[in-house]
């Protein structure tokens, strides 16, 4: 049976949203921070994602400019696994989000 692109993308995507169904608002920040920003093509879709969280959009809208800014080697290391949830967890600290 051959699986096509399109059919396995809308099998990763429920796969994630059952995954994040199960986060706490922080802990899916924390995951989409620190492995999933490569996605995110502009704010508005980054602060979408999130609008069924606790956090505030200003403070996304900041989140997602700083991250733009990181250089390579900061995101890569977020997004290494263990330690870079720890890092990517300090780095939302510094936008109140905690």
């Amino acid at each position: 049976m051959k699986i096509t692109k399109q059919k396995l993308k809308e099998i990763i995507r429920e796969e994630l949203e059952t995954l994040n169904e199960r986060l706490t608002d922080l802990q899916f920040i924390i995951n989409q921070v620190s492995f999933d920003m490569k996605r995110y093509d502009n704010e508005k879709e980054f602060v979408d994602q999130f609008k069924e969280t606790e956090y505030d959009a200003d403070k996304l809208k900041n989140v997602f400019k700083a991250y733009q800014k990181l250089s390579n080697t900061e995101r890569y290391k977020m997004e290494t696994p263990y330690s870079g949830a720890i890092l990517a967890k300090k780095f939302l600290a510094k936008f109140g989000i905690n």
